[in-house]
């Protein structure tokens, strides 16, 4: 990583700072702080462990699903590897606006284990259509059914699951446009950089178009592997389902540590698949104050009152988003000097 790209990142870990405490600001200034302080002490710990387990079973899945991906196209490697692939996209991804920091630094640190770039992108873009598809199924079937108990919801709920919706559908569909008829899409590639190259917004250097060349590989290569391997994607398809669900799965962990059992958790889970999908893609850091605001709306009747409904979302959002910020952010200190530590010694 090079002088630039860390100034970068810690400008992004700054203005996540800073856009945290003024959400934090802005949802506790009118509550009593106490007495939230009170409901969180109250929680056992082992509730919290349970809910910060089920992340790193999370985060190994994930790593699971990298490793056979990888070995399906003849790249063998490790499964500690792909732990630290996963942790380091997930740190990144949480400092970054719209989880944009996550894949480039991924495939970073596979270049330090000679991994081709091209190959490395095909699996983590895999990875990456499968997260947002489970979204998108989520919210089809909530417009489906007419958005049924939420047809009373607030509007501005609305508004973000329509955006989060539509963001990911375009996101899906446009990897589906490389992935099924690559060579339309390379065409229309190839046609965009020509004309923006011509008007002058966009200048034609070597390094961009073997940039792009390099791109066209992998949606090549993508597209020839979903056509080889359909048993492979189905199997990683449905362990990114099992993994999303045990990522909304604890709110529901965090609900009950209160002692609440009204709803089931198919319930919260649910709705924590809603909120997700509202905030996801959102131009901010973690989402940092869309994620929160959605939340509040959404599971305030479920909590019951405004104290147990911020506590549960301060727990869940501490466990899920800065808690795990904290691990992934430690093991990716960890990984870079594990992963630069052959090449210092090289230059020696």
């Amino acid at each position: 990583m090079n002088r630039k790209n860390l100034y970068q990142y810690l400008f992004h870990f700054l203005f996540l700072s800073i856009l945290f405490s003024l959400t934090a600001w802005v949802i506790l200034k009118d509550q009593d702080f106490n007495e939230i302080m009170n409901v969180l002490r109250s929680v056992p710990v082992s509730f919290i462990f349970l809910g910060f387990l089920i992340m790193i079973v999370v985060t190994l899945l994930e790593a699971t699903i990298t490793k056979h991906l990888f070995s399906t196209i003849k790249i063998n490697v490790s499964l500690w590897d792909c732990i630290a692939y996963t942790v380091i996209g997930y740190f990144f991804c949480y400092i970054t606006p719209s989880a944009s920091g996550g894949q480039p630094m991924q495939l970073y640190y596979m270049k330090k284990k000679h991994i081709p770039i091209h190959k490395g992108s095909m699996v983590l873009m895999l990875i990456s259509v499968q997260h947002k598809l489970i979204l998108v199924l989520v919210g089809l079937y909530l417009v489906t059914m007419d958005f049924g108990d939420f047809i009373h919801m607030f509007p501005e709920i609305r508004l973000y699951i329509y955006i989060g919706l539509a963001a990911n559908i375009l996101s899906v569909t446009i990897f589906a446009l490389f992935i099924f008829v690559p060579d339309t899409a390379i065409f229309l590639v190839r046609g965009i950089y020509g004309a923006l190259t011509k008007i002058h917004l966009m200048k034609d250097k070597e390094s961009r178009r073997k940039n792009m060349e390099e791109l066209i590989l992998n949606y090549r290569d993508t597209s020839t592997y979903l056509h080889d391997h359909k048993a492979s994607i189905l199997i990683t398809t449905l362990i990114s389902s099992i993994q999303r669900c045990g990522v909304f799965f604890v709110t529901y962990i965090v609900y009950r540590s209160f002692g609440l059992t009204e709803y089931g958790p198919f319930h919260i889970t649910f709705y924590q698949s809603i909120v997700n999908l509202s905030s996801d893609l959102m131009p901010l850091p973690g989402a940092v104050g869309i994620h929160e605001r959605v939340f509040f709306l959404l599971f305030r009747p479920v909590f019951g009152t405004s104290q147990l409904c911020l506590s549960g979302m301060l727990l869940s959002r501490g466990i899920t988003y800065y808690l795990m910020l904290v691990f992934c952010g430690v093991i990716t200190v960890i990984a870079h000097f594990i992963y630069t530590l052959p090449e210092k010694k090289a230059q020696k």
